[in-house]
């Protein structure tokens, strides 16, 4: 069965969310939605789905404006579900010049996860 894209329209408390089988995962604007876990669920189960029949390469791009600590949870659930993959994920950190503490969330991903990222700003 192929696996078809996804795509979430964001709103004020959601982000854009494109999931694209060709191996680009994009996530951007805020992120506090009142049920992240449920908010969350089809993007988690298609990343399980995409980890089986990977693409020849996977980039992931984040861009989040705001994000709560339930989204964090969730971005780690991502990225451990990815980190095995062959060759590793291309992991983007997209934060704006003034937003320290997104900046350093990353940080702390990359770190957590022993993940490379490459981090930039906007």
């Amino acid at each position: 069965m192929a696996l078809n894209p996804l795509h979430i329209e964001g709103t004020l408390k959601t982000p854009l969310v494109v999931l694209s089988p060709d191996g680009k995962l994009e996530f951007s604007g805020n992120s506090y939605p009142e049920n992240c876990i449920s908010f969350y669920k089809p993007v988690i189960d298609w990343v399980n789905l995409y980890v089986k029949a990977p693409a020849a390469s996977t980039e992931i791009v984040f861009y989040f404006r705001y994000f709560n600590t339930s989204t964090s949870g969730i971005v780690i659930e991502i990225l451990n579900q990815v980190k095995a993959l062959q060759p590793s994920p291309q992991i983007k950190w997209m934060y704006d010049k003034e937003d320290e503490e997104t900046y350093f969330s990353g940080q702390n991903f990359a770190e957590l996860l022993e993940l490379s990222f490459e981090f930039q700003e906007r």
